[in-house]
Formats: C-alpha cells, structure tokens, sequence
C-alpha cells in the first residue's frame, strides 16, 4: 500500500495543486459565490466515501422540520436526468439519485427534495417555486464554495479520518486538511457506542490541528433499526441472511449483520452500484437458491433499495422473494443537545438579521 501511494503521489501534488487554484480564487473573491437570505446549512466531508451524510441530512430533518420549513438540495450523483428538479411521484433513484430518492421517500411528507449541479442556480430556482421555503439543507456541498452557508458540518468517518488521509489518487482527500478550516462544527461519524472520553480528547486534538480553535468537535453513532420489507410481506423472525450492498464502506454494515443474524453469503458491490437483471441473476438469486434453505432472507441496505424500488424488471425478477433493507439513522451518545443548541443558535440569529428571503 505504501508503495503504491508513493507511486501515486505525482499524481496526488497535481490534483492538489488544482484544489489549491479554485480555493485560492474564492477565498481571494476573484471567483464568486453567492449568499441568499435564506439560510442554507451544508453537510460534507474532506474524502470521498461514505461517512454518513445521508444519515445526517435525515436527522437534520427530524430534528428541524417541526420549526422550519426544508428543502433539500442535493446534486443527485449517477442520476440518468440533468439540471434542475425538484421530486415528485413520479420519480425514481435513475432521475434523481438514489440517496435523494431515499430522502424524498421517508421525509417527503415534511420537506421538499430538490437536485442540480448548479446549487447556486438550484437555490434561486427553489426560492421562486417554493417561496415559503425557510431553511435548505445542502448535501455533499463542502466543497461547493459558489455558494456561501450559514453552517458548513464537516463529517469525518471514525474509522478513516481526515487527518491521517492524502489527497487524492494516492488517498482519499478531495482537497488538503487544512482547508477543515472552513468548517463550522466537525462531527465524527460512526463511532463505537461507548467511546471513551480519552479517546474523544486524542480525537479533538487530532482535528483541531486543521480547524479554526473554537470549532466544536461531537461524536455520532450509527443506530440500526429493525429489518424492513423492500417489496414483499414481513417474515415474523429473520435470524439466517443473504447479505448484499453497494455503499462506499460496507464494514460497518456487515459487522452489524453478523454480530446479529447468522449470515449465510455476502456480495459487495460498488458504490451507488447500478443493478441490472443480470447481475441480480447471476450474483444474487443464483446463489441464494444454491443455499437451497427458505429460512434464508435476502438483506442490503436502505440505499440499495432505493435503488431497486421502481425498477419494474428488478422488482419483477426479485418478486417473492424474502427481501428486506436494514434502516440506520445518525446516533448521539451524548451532547446531543448541545449539538442541536448550536445548530438552532446560528439559525436564531440569521432570523433576527434576516427577514425575507431570495439571492443577494
């Protein structure tokens, strides 16, 4: 692995040269970005993969939504549409993406779901359909810089954090450390349940070499819920599992899954991982008839069911068979309220500074 990252690491200065360019413009203001009067909260991270933004997003929305009024902007990564779109009925996780598609289905009762790459222009558009709109909750934005938040939450996956990362292609750094600067609050994701406070300090002190000195650092879990249906009628107990995902780290997943249920076979995709019949055929149905055991329920997770929802031939080809998604959402051993005091605090004050909304 060293090897390889030495080898790689021409490749690295040259992508990390780029990132400095564009940084430079817009914190020089030579590029601009755009401020509206609405507040926009975004949520992101320094590497590529999962660290849990998604879960994020939703409890932002929970713990919102009864005061604000929330559109979600996402930019709707591998869809098969481009530009502009909010969600409707009629969409699907290959017109707007798989984890806005998720979004749209669990919360669109309580917020809009909005995608485009523009996020600036996105905004605007938001604003003029949905005037009433009182809150946007920016995914994957971090380094979106034309537009400027309220709130920039820096996610950092406990078990890969930025600080021990390199840039891009010899790691997984969308853009040097230091640039954790720009964040408002960092939040370590997935955390075992009970981290203890020696290891949060070492943590807090690791991170703070790279943030402003009063950023505040909290620590999140991820909470499994209990097995849900994707298609079919609920088994009453699930104990033996055909497991499959194709999320950026499926570790945490299948550790969970093994801890609780005997899993029988794993199959591990790509991230955002396009289905198709063949590949349901040949890596998933196939073998789960070799087992030949109809006690066996076939488990992924909530993103890949999301992106199996909707498809007629995959919902077709997966029919009657005992498929169920295991829900999470983000966890908050403790602070948790002093995590949402912040949050609610910086939204408090833009309210009293602003009292209409659109672009400045």
């Amino acid at each position: 692995m060293r090897l390889i990252r030495f080898l790689l690491s021409p490749l690295a200065l040259l992508y990390g040269m780029g990132t400095e360019i564009r940084n430079l413009l817009y914190d020089k203001k030579l590029t601009r970005a755009f401020s509206f009067t609405v507040p926009v909260i975004s949520v992101g991270n320094l590497t590529v993969g999962g660290s849990g933004k998604t879960p994020m997003i939703e409890y932002l929305i929970k713990i919102l939504s009864p005061k604000y009024r929330i559109f979600v902007l996402s930019r709707g990564y591998k869809r098969k549409t481009g530009g502009f779109r909010i969600a409707g009925r009629d969409d699907r996780a290959e017109t707007i993406g798989d984890e806005p598609y998720q979004i749209y289905r669990k919360w669109g009762s309580l917020c809009g779901v909005a995608v485009g790459e523009d996020r600036a222009l996105a905004i605007t558009e938001i604003m003029a359909g949905a005037p009433e709109t009182d809150l946007i909750l920016m995914d994957d934005a971090f380094q979106h810089r034309k537009v400027m938040p309220l709130m920039n939450i820096l996610l950092s996956d406990f078990n890969r954090p930025f600080y021990n990362d390199l840039l891009m292609p010899a790691g997984n750094l969308r853009e040097r450390r230091y640039h954790a600067r720009r964040a408002d609050m960092v939040v370590v994701t997935k955390c075992p349940q009970n981290l203890d406070a020696g290891r949060r300090k070492l943590i807090k002190e690791k991170i703070s070499a790279y943030t402003d000195k009063n950023t505040p650092v909290y620590f999140a879990a991820v909470k499994y819920l209990n097995l849900k249906p994707v298609f079919n009628k609920e088994r009453k107990t699930v104990r033996k599992i055909f497991a499959f995902s194709g999320i950026a780290n499926s570790t945490p997943f299948m550790e969970f899954l093994r801890k609780n249920y005997e899993v029988q076979d794993f199959r591990n995709f790509p991230d955002h991982y396009n289905f198709t019949v063949q590949t349901i055929r040949k890596n998933i149905i196939k073998p789960y008839q070799r087992l030949g055991d109809p006690d066996i329920a076939l488990v992924c997770t909530e993103k890949d069911a999301v992106r199996l929802i909707g498809n007629e031939k995959l919902e077709h080809e997966m029919e009657g068979l005992p498929l169920y998604y295991l829900p999470v959402e983000m966890d908050f051993p403790d602070h948790e309220q002093g995590f949402i005091r912040e949050i609610e605090d910086k939204l408090s004050a833009f309210k009293t500074q602003n009292g209409k909304t659109g672009a400045e």
